[in-house]
């Protein structure tokens, strides 16, 4: 744990802002590792988290559908600047999902 440099709350030493005053804190990177390890590290777990999460999902129908969703609402979001991927993904698996929860 960390102490937050404003309010000297206790903080978890990955924490990006606190919790208690909201005052942004700096990145704790472990001084062993350069920062593009850390970030090579973060994408592997991503990655493999990403794929485990796809496996499981694919396998049930209605989770098939809804990574459907997400796939077309990323591919519109992507081709709408103003929306972006990112949250054309959540509409679209959102939209997919309450689809698939009347039925």
């Amino acid at each position: 744990m960390a102490k937050c440099p404003k309010c000297e709350s206790t903080v978890r030493k990955d924490a990006n802002f606190c919790g208690e005053c909201g005052q942004k804190l700096n990145l704790v990177i472990d001084d062993d590792k350069s920062f593009a390890d850390e970030v090579s590290d973060f994408a592997k777990s991503a990655y493999n988290e990403v794929e485990a999460v796809s496996k499981s999902v694919i396998k049930n129908e209605k989770g098939a559908k809804i990574a459907a969703g997400a796939a077309v609402g990323a591919a519109s979001g992507a081709v709408l600047p103003v929306v972006g991927w990112v949250f054309g993904a959540a509409v679209g698996a959102g939209i997919a999902a309450y689809n698939q929860s009347k039925k």
